[in-house]
């Protein structure tokens, strides 16, 4: 990272960051050609480990790619404000952002993927719900497991 003084390296700091955005945008391969799709999350920490779920149809692209390929990229940014300046060169942008790589998962079983969807809309609402194991038979629950992450971010003082 060129700019040390706007790095994010604890994963404390990262979580921080990760705790006030809502949209994820997943990375995935696609025979040589990357690509993205932006997904509501929610994530769960214990103690080093970083997990971020997400929630998508039965069927598709991007389950095609992620079956072919599980090891996935991501990107999460918010805290956006632009700092206007008469001088072009002068005016800025705070944010905050993290970025990572992982690989992922799918929950089969209900009780599992009631309790995933749990997190992510916590995450999203600050509750839960009772949600019954029988709604949750037409989705999927993907987990990635984060086996890299950094964090940059630029806030005024």
């Amino acid at each position: 990272m060129i700019r040390k003084d706007r790095e994010v390296a604890n994963l404390d700091g990262i979580v921080e960051i990760v705790d006030k955005c809502k949209v994820m945008r997943l990375a995935m391969a696609d025979e040589g050609a990357p690509y993205i799709v932006p997904l509501n999350f929610g994530y769960r920490r214990e103690g080093n480990t970083l997990e971020l779920y997400f929630h998508c149809a039965n069927r598709g692209r991007k389950l095609d790619l992620l079956s072919r390929n599980p090891k996935v990229g991501f990107e999460l940014d918010c805290g956006h404000r632009l700092v206007p300046d008469d001088t072009a060169c002068k005016n800025s942008f705070f944010y905050e952002s993290v970025i990572g790589v992982g690989v992922v998962t799918f929950f089969e079983e209900a009780s599992a993927k009631v309790t995933a969807l749990n997190v992510i809309m916590e995450h999203q609402t600050g509750k839960t719900f009772d949600i019954p194991e029988k709604a949750v038979g037409g989705v999927k629950i993907g987990k990635i497991l984060v086996t890299s992450v950094c964090g940059k971010a630029y806030q005024p003082k």
